[in-house]
Parts: C-alpha cells; sequence; structure tokens
C-alpha cells in the first residue's frame, strides 16, 4: 500500500491510498479527508447562538433562541449526512468493472457500481478554478449510452 499527501482546493490535508491485490487487474484507489474539527464546530456553534442571544436580548422573544438552537442542530446533521465525506474509493477491477464508494461524516456509505461492458473510456480531465486561480484535476467515467 502506498500513500501521498496531497492538499484540496482550499488548503486542506488529504491522502490518497493505493492498494494493488493478488490479481494484477485489481486496484483500489482511495482519498481521505480530515475529519470533522471540534475546534470548527464549536466556533461555529458558539457564533450562531451568541449572535441568536444578542437578538434575544434585544428582543426578549424565547422563539429567537428556540430557533437557533433547532436550526444549528438540523444543519449540524444535514452537513454531517449529506456534505461532509470522510472518504472516498476506487476500486478497478479490469474484467468486471469500477465501483465508487464514498463514506460520509455520518456513517452513511454510498456505492456505485459500472459494468466494465458501459465503460467507454476513462479521461483524466482539468478544469480552472476561479477563485483561487488554480488548475484541478478529476477522473471522468464515460459510459456507453445504452439507447442509440
Amino acid at each position: 500500500m502506498q500513500e501521498l499527501p496531497f492538499t484540496t482546493i482550499h488548503g486542506g490535508a488529504i491522502s490518497l491510498q493505493c492498494r494493488s491485490y493478488d490479481a494484477a487487474s485489481c486496484r483500489e484507489f482511495s482519498v481521505c479527508a480530515q475529519k470533522l474539527s471540534l475546534r470548527e464546530l464549536t466556533t461555529c456553534t458558539c457564533s450562531i447562538w451568541l449572535a441568536a442571544y444578542a437578538l434575544f436580548a434585544y428582543t426578549e422573544n424565547n422563539a429567537v433562541l428556540s430557533g437557533a438552537i433547532f436550526v444549528t442542530l438540523i444543519g449540524l446533521l444535514v452537513y454531517l449526512h449529506f456534505v461532509k465525506i470522510d472518504q472516498e474509493s476506487l476500486l478497478v477491477i479490469a474484467s468486471l468493472g469500477i465501483q465508487m464508494t464514498s463514506y460520509y461524516a455520518s456513517g452513511k456509505e454510498s456505492t456505485t457500481f459500472i459494468e466494465m461492458n458501459n465503460v467507454k473510456d476513462v479521461v483524466i480531465n482539468e478544469a480552472i478554478y476561479m477563485v483561487s486561480a488554480s488548475v484541478i484535476y478529476f477522473s471522468v467515467c464515460l459510459n456507453c449510452s445504452l439507447s442509440h
């Protein structure tokens, strides 16, 4: 197993792990991101609650505090379950197909399998990320259209 360190577009650390199994035609590539930072989570939550408390002190309405707590908890659950990906893996078996798996911070796992006879080509593409004026690279799996 080989592990290489990289950074994301935003400067966060990620690592690429490459594994080859017994068969030469079977490889797995995994990209692991940083785990959720407790410091960032606490800072965000406290700033939202402090703003809600300031608004409560101004309006003297209890619904403001209840709403802030509710919005923070729902937002955190949505972020952990649908947005924050801890690890993505790509398992390539030459004779069978390509399996893509995403592991979310909440424990949710999403898997997609593409049979090899549906794969037209795999392309490494590049794009310009205008915010930081940098070039990013990504792989694209071109599928054969089933309806011609």
